[in-house]
């Protein structure tokens, strides 16, 4: 959230005491399992110390409101892992939402620059491609098709008008 209230941490024992709430110091040294519920009325704390019985770590998906003044439940993944030396849940939590927008931030920033990229090399493609076919004086499928004509003997090859400089200006010189 652009008030920095959806990245957190929060530490609890799996019965629901909350230890610290980095959000909610209020809630320290208090038995929250039972009423730490999302959108749906599932308790939270509670459902993640049941999960983490069969695991060191896990993810919930959940709903939330983000604030008062909006009643929308947005989507939540939580995260949570157990600390065994004290006997602790910890954990922290993140908007789908927030996590789609700052993805779709970055691709647009990081598309950005590759289209740069991608113009900059296409530029510089093209400029060699002009170079090229400025020294050989034309197409280069055309230029050896002429070439082989004057290497056969056909002297009288139609050259056409020839750029100064160029690998066919210098073949019409020759055949002259």
């Amino acid at each position: 959230c652009p008030d920095g209230k959806s990245d957190y941490d929060y530490i609890g024992p799996p019965e629901g005491v909350s230890v610290m709430h980095a959000l909610k110091p209020e809630w320290e040294v208090k038995p929250m399992g039972e009423k730490i519920e999302d959108g749906n009325g599932q308790k939270i704390i509670l459902e993640l110390a049941k999960l983490l019985q069969q695991q060191t770590k896990t993810y919930m998906d959940t709903h939330f409101v983000k604030s008062n003044n909006d009643p929308t439940l947005y989507p939540k993944l939580l995260y949570a892992q157990k600390f065994q030396a004290w006997n602790w849940i910890v954990g922290t939590g993140v908007y789908i939402d927030e996590v789609k927008q700052a993805f779709h931030q970055a691709l647009l920033y990081q598309g950005s620059i590759a289209a740069a990229v991608l113009l900059l090399i296409g530029s510089i493609c093209w400029l060699v491609t002009q170079s090229v076919l400025n020294q050989l004086g034309g197409e280069p499928a055309w230029a050896t098709k002429i070439m082989q004509q004057v290497a056969a003997g056909q002297l009288n090859a139609d050259l056409g008008k020839t750029q100064p400089g160029s690998l066919v200006h210098a073949l019409a010189s020759m055949v002259q």
